[in-house]
C-alpha cells in the first residue's frame, strides 16, 4: 500500500511541476555571442534579449540605446552582463526605456556592419530592429503596429519558433 501512494504522489508531483511559459522569454548571453561571431548568418531572424540599458537616445521617431545583455545565473537570481553592448533601434514612438533601466527586446538582427578597430583588425557589429520592447523598471511594454499578435505571444510566453 505504501508503494502504491508514494508512485501517486510522484505521479500528482510530477503533474504538477509543469512549467509555465515564461512571459518575455528571452535568449542569453550564450546566444548574443553566437550571433555577434557570425551576423551576416543571423540577418534577419527574430530574437529577445534582456539586459540593462544605457546610452539611451530618445528622437521623435522612437528610442536607439545600448542593450547589455544578461543572463541569470541558474538558482542565484544574479545577472551576468556581456562586456559587448547590443544596439537596439525601435523605431516605434517615444518610450520609457532610460539609463540603468532593465529591459527586454524583441526584434530581428540588422545586418553586420564591418569596419577596423583601433588596431586594424576586422570587426563586426550587428543591432536589433526591435518590434516590442519591454521596460521592467515601470513595468510599461511598446510595440510596433502590425506586430500585435507576434507581440502577444512573446508577452504571454508562447514559443516564437525562432531559430536556436
Amino acid at each position: 500500500m505504501k508503494k502504491i501512494l508514494f508512485v501517486v504522489a510522484l505521479l500528482f508531483a510530477g503533474g504538477c511541476a509543469q512549467t509555465e511559459p515564461t512571459r518575455y522569454q528571452i535568449f542569453g548571453i550564450n546566444k548574443f555571442r553566437q550571433i555577434k561571431a557570425n551576423p551576416k548568418r543571423h540577418a534577419g531572424e527574430l530574437y529577445a534579449f534582456g539586459g540593462r540599458a544605457a546610452n539611451v537616445e530618445h528622437t521623435q521617431d522612437g528610442v536607439r540605446f545600448e542593450l547589455l545583455v544578461q543572463s541569470r545565473l541558474a538558482g542565484t537570481g544574479e545577472r551576468l552582463p556581456t562586456d559587448d553592448p547590443l544596439t537596439v533601434v525601435y523605431r516605434g514612438g517615444d518610450t520609457t526605456v532610460a539609463d540603468g533601466h532593465q529591459v527586454k527586446v524583441l526584434g530581428y538582427v540588422g545586418r553586420p556592419v564591418v569596419g577596423e578597430n583601433v588596431f586594424g583588425v576586422k570587426v563586426s557589429s550587428f543591432s536589433l530592429d526591435a518590434i516590442a520592447v519591454y521596460d521592467a523598471f515601470t513595468q510599461y511594454s511598446f510595440s510596433l503596429s502590425g506586430y500585435e499578435e507576434m507581440f502577444e505571444k512573446w508577452k504571454t510566453g508562447e514559443p516564437l519558433g525562432t531559430k536556436n
